[in-house]
Protein backbone atom coordinates (compact mmCIF):
# COMPACT_ATOMS: atom_id res chain seq x y z
CA UNK A 1 0.00 0.00 0.00
CA UNK A 2 1.13 3.15 -0.85
CA UNK A 3 2.27 5.94 1.90
CA UNK A 4 1.03 9.31 2.05
CA UNK A 5 2.85 11.87 3.79
CA UNK A 6 0.81 13.55 7.27
CA UNK A 7 -1.74 15.73 5.63
CA UNK A 8 -1.82 18.88 7.33
CA UNK A 9 -3.46 22.70 6.45
CA UNK A 10 -1.30 24.96 4.52
CA UNK A 11 -2.83 27.46 2.31
CA UNK A 12 -6.01 29.00 0.86
CA UNK A 13 -6.75 27.89 -2.77
CA UNK A 14 -6.12 31.05 -4.19
CA UNK A 15 -2.14 30.70 -2.40
CA UNK A 16 -1.95 34.24 -0.72
CA UNK A 17 -2.96 33.31 3.13
CA UNK A 18 -0.96 30.36 5.49
CA UNK A 19 -4.01 28.91 6.79
CA UNK A 20 -1.62 27.69 9.93
CA UNK A 21 -0.37 31.32 10.62
CA UNK A 22 -4.21 33.24 9.67
CA UNK A 23 -5.39 34.60 13.64
CA UNK A 24 -9.21 33.91 11.86
CA UNK A 25 -8.36 30.53 11.26
CA UNK A 26 -6.99 29.78 14.11
CA UNK A 27 -9.78 31.32 16.32
CA UNK A 28 -12.27 29.38 14.78
CA UNK A 29 -14.60 31.85 12.66
CA UNK A 30 -12.87 29.58 9.28
CA UNK A 31 -12.79 26.17 8.78
CA UNK A 32 -10.47 26.41 5.26
CA UNK A 33 -11.39 26.97 2.18
CA UNK A 34 -12.45 23.33 1.47
CA UNK A 35 -14.18 22.81 4.79
CA UNK A 36 -16.28 25.96 4.54
CA UNK A 37 -16.84 25.69 0.41
CA UNK A 38 -18.15 22.60 0.93
CA UNK A 39 -20.55 23.24 3.58
CA UNK A 40 -21.75 26.42 1.85
CA UNK A 41 -22.53 23.83 -1.43
CA UNK A 42 -24.05 21.46 0.53
CA UNK A 43 -26.66 24.17 1.76
CA UNK A 44 -26.88 24.92 -1.94
CA UNK A 45 -25.06 28.57 -0.76
CA UNK A 46 -23.24 30.32 -3.22
CA UNK A 47 -19.76 29.72 -2.98
CA UNK A 48 -16.46 31.07 -3.54
CA UNK A 49 -15.19 32.23 -7.53
CA UNK A 50 -11.66 31.18 -6.57
CA UNK A 51 -12.98 27.92 -5.25
CA UNK A 52 -15.38 26.98 -8.03
CA UNK A 53 -11.96 28.04 -10.71
CA UNK A 54 -9.35 25.84 -8.92
CA UNK A 55 -11.79 23.06 -8.81
CA UNK A 56 -13.19 23.23 -12.63
CA UNK A 57 -9.70 23.78 -13.46
CA UNK A 58 -8.40 20.54 -11.30
CA UNK A 59 -5.25 22.71 -10.24
CA UNK A 60 -3.71 22.97 -6.63
CA UNK A 61 -4.09 26.56 -6.73
CA UNK A 62 -4.05 30.19 -8.33
CA UNK A 63 -0.51 29.88 -8.93
CA UNK A 64 -1.00 26.56 -11.28
CA UNK A 65 -4.00 28.36 -13.30
CA UNK A 66 -3.64 28.39 -17.07
CA UNK A 67 -7.16 29.37 -17.77
CA UNK A 68 -7.52 32.54 -20.39
CA UNK A 69 -10.32 33.85 -18.60
CA UNK A 70 -9.01 34.63 -15.27
CA UNK A 71 -11.32 35.83 -12.48
CA UNK A 72 -8.82 37.43 -10.22
CA UNK A 73 -7.91 39.84 -13.36
CA UNK A 74 -11.69 40.75 -14.11
CA UNK A 75 -12.02 41.96 -10.24
CA UNK A 76 -13.71 38.49 -8.65
CA UNK A 77 -11.77 38.16 -4.67
CA UNK A 78 -11.78 35.30 -2.92
CA UNK A 79 -15.20 34.72 -0.61
CA UNK A 80 -13.08 34.87 2.67
CA UNK A 81 -11.80 38.93 2.39
CA UNK A 82 -15.70 39.85 1.38
CA UNK A 83 -16.67 39.14 5.02
CA UNK A 84 -16.71 42.09 7.78
CA UNK A 85 -13.32 42.76 9.60
CA UNK A 86 -11.35 41.46 7.16
CA UNK A 87 -9.61 44.81 5.89
CA UNK A 88 -6.39 43.53 6.36
CA UNK A 89 -6.74 40.35 4.42
CA UNK A 90 -8.24 42.75 1.68
CA UNK A 91 -5.33 44.74 1.33
CA UNK A 92 -2.70 41.95 1.30
CA UNK A 93 -4.82 40.39 -0.99
CA UNK A 94 -4.41 43.50 -3.37
CA UNK A 95 -0.64 43.70 -3.04
CA UNK A 96 -0.06 39.82 -3.68
CA UNK A 97 -2.49 39.20 -6.40
CA UNK A 98 -1.19 41.94 -8.75
CA UNK A 99 1.13 39.36 -10.08
CA UNK A 100 -1.74 37.52 -12.06
CA UNK A 101 -2.74 40.51 -13.38
CA UNK A 102 0.75 41.30 -14.88
CA UNK A 103 1.13 37.66 -15.91
CA UNK A 104 -2.53 38.05 -18.20
CA UNK A 105 -1.18 40.75 -19.29
CA UNK A 106 1.96 39.23 -20.92
CA UNK A 107 4.27 41.22 -18.06
CA UNK A 108 5.16 37.74 -15.94
CA UNK A 109 6.21 34.55 -17.31
CA UNK A 110 4.09 31.66 -16.90
CA UNK A 111 4.41 29.94 -13.85
CA UNK A 112 6.53 33.04 -12.48
CA UNK A 113 6.00 35.45 -9.45
CA UNK A 114 8.75 37.53 -10.92
CA UNK A 115 12.38 37.51 -9.35
CA UNK A 116 13.70 34.63 -6.68
CA UNK A 117 16.54 35.25 -4.90
CA UNK A 118 19.71 33.01 -5.16
CA UNK A 119 19.55 31.43 -1.74
CA UNK A 120 15.72 30.23 -2.68
CA UNK A 121 16.93 29.03 -6.27
CA UNK A 122 19.64 26.81 -4.14
CA UNK A 123 17.37 25.12 -1.76
CA UNK A 124 15.46 23.97 -4.49
CA UNK A 125 18.32 21.09 -4.71
CA UNK A 126 17.67 20.15 -1.06
CA UNK A 127 13.72 19.84 -2.28
CA UNK A 128 14.63 17.89 -5.07
CA UNK A 129 16.40 15.26 -2.98
CA UNK A 130 14.33 14.96 -0.32
CA UNK A 131 11.42 14.52 -3.09
CA UNK A 132 13.36 11.98 -4.91
CA UNK A 133 13.82 9.84 -1.37
CA UNK A 134 10.43 10.26 -0.98
CA UNK A 135 9.75 8.65 -4.29
CA UNK A 136 11.71 5.88 -3.38
CA UNK A 137 9.96 4.80 -0.60
CA UNK A 138 5.99 5.26 -2.74
CA UNK A 139 5.15 8.57 -0.60
CA UNK A 140 2.31 10.09 -2.71
CA UNK A 141 2.15 13.16 -0.92
CA UNK A 142 3.98 15.55 1.59
CA UNK A 143 3.73 18.60 3.55
CA UNK A 144 5.70 21.52 3.84
CA UNK A 145 6.39 20.29 7.23
CA UNK A 146 7.91 16.86 6.39
CA UNK A 147 9.81 19.03 3.94
CA UNK A 148 10.78 21.29 6.59
CA UNK A 149 11.66 18.47 8.93
CA UNK A 150 13.77 16.92 6.01
CA UNK A 151 16.02 19.69 4.75
CA UNK A 152 16.23 21.49 8.04
CA UNK A 153 14.31 24.37 7.05
CA UNK A 154 11.44 26.24 8.29
CA UNK A 155 7.92 25.08 7.31
CA UNK A 156 6.82 28.91 6.18
CA UNK A 157 10.15 29.31 4.23
CA UNK A 158 9.54 25.90 2.77
CA UNK A 159 5.74 27.37 1.43
CA UNK A 160 7.50 30.53 0.62
CA UNK A 161 10.26 28.94 -1.67
CA UNK A 162 8.18 26.06 -3.36
CA UNK A 163 4.91 29.40 -4.35
CA UNK A 164 8.16 31.28 -5.72
CA UNK A 165 8.80 28.63 -8.29
CA UNK A 166 4.99 28.13 -9.35
CA UNK A 167 3.89 25.26 -6.89
CA UNK A 168 1.83 25.56 -4.19
CA UNK A 169 0.44 22.59 -1.74
CA UNK A 170 -3.46 21.95 -1.84
CA UNK A 171 -5.16 23.11 1.36
CA UNK A 172 -5.30 20.61 4.18
CA UNK A 173 -3.17 17.83 1.78
CA UNK A 174 -0.25 18.65 1.07
CA UNK A 175 2.07 18.10 -2.25
CA UNK A 176 1.99 15.69 -4.73
CA UNK A 177 5.45 14.72 -4.38
CA UNK A 178 6.00 13.22 -8.25
CA UNK A 179 4.35 16.45 -9.29
CA UNK A 180 5.73 18.52 -7.24
CA UNK A 181 9.39 16.81 -8.67
CA UNK A 182 8.41 17.62 -12.25
CA UNK A 183 7.75 21.28 -11.56
CA UNK A 184 10.78 22.00 -9.81
CA UNK A 185 12.75 20.15 -12.44
CA UNK A 186 10.81 22.37 -15.29
CA UNK A 187 11.46 25.08 -13.38
CA UNK A 188 15.54 24.58 -13.51
CA UNK A 189 15.58 22.93 -17.12
CA UNK A 190 16.76 19.83 -15.92
CA UNK A 191 17.55 16.78 -17.43
CA UNK A 192 19.15 19.05 -20.50
CA UNK A 193 22.93 17.96 -20.49
CA UNK A 194 26.17 20.44 -19.93
CA UNK A 195 29.59 20.51 -21.28
CA UNK A 196 32.31 20.46 -18.83
CA UNK A 197 35.43 22.32 -19.54
CA UNK A 198 38.79 21.79 -18.13
CA UNK A 199 39.46 17.82 -17.55
CA UNK A 200 42.38 17.47 -14.84
CA UNK A 201 39.99 18.69 -12.33
CA UNK A 202 37.10 16.11 -13.25
CA UNK A 203 39.84 13.36 -13.31
CA UNK A 204 40.64 13.88 -10.12
CA UNK A 205 37.07 14.47 -8.82
CA UNK A 206 35.60 11.68 -11.04
CA UNK A 207 32.40 11.12 -8.40
CA UNK A 208 31.20 14.92 -9.27
CA UNK A 209 29.78 13.08 -12.19
CA UNK A 210 27.80 11.14 -10.28
CA UNK A 211 26.59 14.06 -7.96
CA UNK A 212 25.69 16.28 -10.54
CA UNK A 213 23.59 13.35 -12.04
CA UNK A 214 21.89 12.76 -8.76
CA UNK A 215 20.07 16.63 -9.60
CA UNK A 216 19.49 15.12 -13.12
CA UNK A 217 22.24 17.24 -14.33
CA UNK A 218 23.94 15.22 -16.67
CA UNK A 219 27.62 15.47 -18.43
CA UNK A 220 26.98 15.79 -22.07
CA UNK A 221 30.57 16.09 -22.91
CA UNK A 222 34.12 16.73 -21.47
CA UNK A 223 36.75 18.96 -23.22
CA UNK A 224 39.92 20.03 -22.49
CA UNK A 225 42.45 22.40 -24.89
CA UNK A 226 45.61 20.27 -23.64
CA UNK A 227 46.17 17.38 -25.76
CA UNK A 228 47.84 15.55 -22.48
CA UNK A 229 43.88 14.92 -21.47
CA UNK A 230 42.74 14.45 -25.01
CA UNK A 231 41.47 11.12 -25.71
CA UNK A 232 41.23 9.89 -22.56
CA UNK A 233 38.04 8.72 -20.23
CA UNK A 234 36.23 9.66 -17.58
CA UNK A 235 33.38 7.75 -15.89
CA UNK A 236 33.20 6.26 -19.12
CA UNK A 237 33.03 9.80 -21.61
CA UNK A 238 35.64 10.54 -23.81
CA UNK A 239 37.63 13.51 -23.29
CA UNK A 240 37.40 15.95 -26.88
CA UNK A 241 39.39 18.92 -28.22
CA UNK A 242 38.16 22.27 -27.06
CA UNK A 243 38.21 23.15 -30.90
CA UNK A 244 35.17 20.95 -31.42
CA UNK A 245 32.90 22.31 -28.86
CA UNK A 246 31.16 24.87 -31.61
CA UNK A 247 30.42 22.11 -33.61
CA UNK A 248 29.08 19.80 -30.31
CA UNK A 249 27.15 22.48 -29.22
CA UNK A 250 25.45 22.83 -32.81
CA UNK A 251 24.73 19.43 -32.44
CA UNK A 252 23.65 18.45 -29.22
CA UNK A 253 21.66 21.66 -28.57
CA UNK A 254 23.51 22.49 -25.30
CA UNK A 255 23.76 26.00 -23.75
CA UNK A 256 24.97 25.70 -20.58
CA UNK A 257 28.78 24.36 -19.47
CA UNK A 258 31.05 24.32 -16.36
CA UNK A 259 34.46 25.77 -16.81
CA UNK A 260 37.44 24.46 -14.93
CA UNK A 261 40.62 25.80 -16.21
CA UNK A 262 43.83 27.24 -14.61
CA UNK A 263 43.57 31.37 -14.79
CA UNK A 264 45.96 31.34 -17.61
CA UNK A 265 43.87 29.17 -19.61
CA UNK A 266 40.24 30.10 -18.06
CA UNK A 267 39.89 33.02 -20.72
CA UNK A 268 40.59 31.88 -24.12
CA UNK A 269 38.53 28.89 -23.10
CA UNK A 270 35.45 31.28 -22.16
CA UNK A 271 35.85 32.96 -25.70
CA UNK A 272 35.91 29.77 -27.21
CA UNK A 273 32.54 28.80 -25.27
CA UNK A 274 30.83 31.78 -26.31
CA UNK A 275 31.80 32.08 -29.72
CA UNK A 276 30.66 28.30 -29.77
CA UNK A 277 27.25 29.38 -28.09
CA UNK A 278 27.57 28.71 -24.63
CA UNK A 279 24.55 31.42 -22.66
CA UNK A 280 25.69 30.35 -19.42
CA UNK A 281 29.09 29.42 -17.65
CA UNK A 282 29.38 27.98 -13.92
CA UNK A 283 33.13 28.64 -13.21
CA UNK A 284 35.38 27.26 -10.96
CA UNK A 285 38.08 29.37 -11.80
CA UNK A 286 39.59 32.02 -8.56
CA UNK A 287 39.03 34.91 -10.66
CA UNK A 288 36.03 37.24 -12.53
CA UNK A 289 36.44 36.50 -16.42
CA UNK A 290 35.22 38.97 -19.05
CA UNK A 291 32.10 37.89 -20.93
CA UNK A 292 29.46 39.19 -23.23
CA UNK A 293 26.22 40.71 -21.33
CA UNK A 294 24.05 38.20 -22.99
CA UNK A 295 26.05 35.05 -21.27
CA UNK A 296 25.52 34.51 -17.81
CA UNK A 297 28.88 33.65 -15.62
CA UNK A 298 27.83 32.18 -11.93
CA UNK A 299 31.29 32.29 -9.81
CA UNK A 300 31.54 29.09 -7.76
CA UNK A 301 34.32 30.13 -5.66
CA UNK A 302 35.07 28.17 -2.47
CA UNK A 303 37.60 31.04 -0.61
CA UNK A 304 34.20 33.68 -1.60
CA UNK A 305 32.04 32.14 0.04
CA UNK A 306 34.80 31.17 3.32
CA UNK A 307 34.80 34.93 3.45
CA UNK A 308 31.10 35.31 3.89
CA UNK A 309 31.18 32.05 6.23
CA UNK A 310 33.56 34.23 8.21
CA UNK A 311 31.73 37.58 7.87
CA UNK A 312 28.25 35.74 9.65
CA UNK A 313 30.24 34.30 12.80
CA UNK A 314 31.70 37.82 13.42
CA UNK A 315 28.11 39.02 13.32
CA UNK A 316 26.63 36.64 15.59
Amino acid sequence: MPKVAEKRPQRSLCGVFDCVECEWHLSGRCAGCLGVNLTRRRRGDATCVIYDCVRTQKVESCWQCRKEECPIAQGARPFCVSQEGLELARVKLEERLGWVVRRREGGVPQGSRGAVSEPRLARARWYLAALDDMSRREILRVSSYDLARTTGVKSALVRRDLSCLGHLGTPSVGYEVNRLKDSISEFFGLGIPYYWVGAAKLAAEPSLIEEFASCNCKVGGIFDPSEAFIGKRVAGIRIRPLSELKGAVSEDKVCAAILALPLKEAQPALDTMVEAGIKGVLSLVSAPLSAPPHVVIQHADLPSQLFLLMARCRRH
